[in-house]
């Protein structure tokens, strides 16, 4: 009974975990891209920049990190959402991020 009761919630979370890699990816996706179009950086610049940042951020953050200069709106609600520090992470890693990626810092 117990053992059922453990593989069930195992199987539950896995089943939550692929839509959440999913998002994930959609999100690494849109960070390498907004990378390329917005930092004018190389596509394997970015990528290493996308990746970089999906273990150091929290959803809000990699979010704003994916925006585009053409969604005002959408980056002030995430400003909102951002606490000051989170908010100076992000910015600081737009610089660093890119200069390690390049292996220039």
């Amino acid at each position: 009974m117990i053992k059922a009761f453990v593989l069930g919630g195992m199987l539950a979370v896995a089943g939550m975990a692929a839509p959440a890699m999913a998002q994930n990816r959609g999100l690494e996706r849109a960070i390498a891209e907004a990378c390329v179009g917005q930092l004018y950086e190389s596509r394997s610049t970015c990528s290493c920049f996308a990746d970089n940042a999906m273990g150091r951020f929290n959803e809000t953050q990699l979010r704003w990190l994916a925006l585009t200069t053409d969604q005002p709106r959408t980056a002030l609600e995430l400003a909102k959402q951002m606490s000051y520090s989170e908010a100076q992470a992000v910015g600081s890693y737009m610089v660093d991020g890119v200069h390690a990626c390049r292996g220039d810092s």
